[in-house]
């Protein structure tokens, strides 16, 4: 919300309001896309979560192709443009590496160790 209260950007709706977007128009700005963000950041967390699992490079594929279907689907609406959607992605790729670097017994880490449990049951 940061970001969209910086840069206040209408969305592609409110600019030409004969795209009739299928939902209400949020009354926040455009950009980047929150959408985006945190479909892109939830794939790289399963990512993470998945790691030196065997089904690891299939699953965040699939994870990230369904984060770039929700995210290409709120620009189908008229909610967002190409680029709302690509400084989602880039958002997600600059917190990855904060929610990494933060300390073993940190939240992030606990809710990882946690999942991965639920994925490999030997290590409960």
């Amino acid at each position: 919300m940061y970001y969209k209260g910086l840069y206040q950007r209408p969305r592609p709706s409110q600019l030409c309001p004969a795209l009739l977007p299928p939902i209400v128009i949020p009354g926040h700005a455009s950009f980047p896309s929150g959408h985006s963000t945190q479909a892109h950041l939830m794939a790289l967390c399963i990512g993470d979560v998945l790691a030196g699992f065997p089904q690891h490079d299939t699953m965040l594929d699939d994870a990230t192709t369904l984060a770039d279907r929700i995210a290409r689907n709120r620009e189908i609406a008229g909610m967002h443009y190409a680029s709302d959607t690509q400084a989602g992605i880039d958002l997600a790729a600059g917190i990855i590496p904060l929610l990494r670097g933060l300390p073993n017994n940190s939240w992030y880490q606990s809710a990882l160790q946690a999942a991965q449990a639920e994925w490999n049951p030997a290590k409960q």
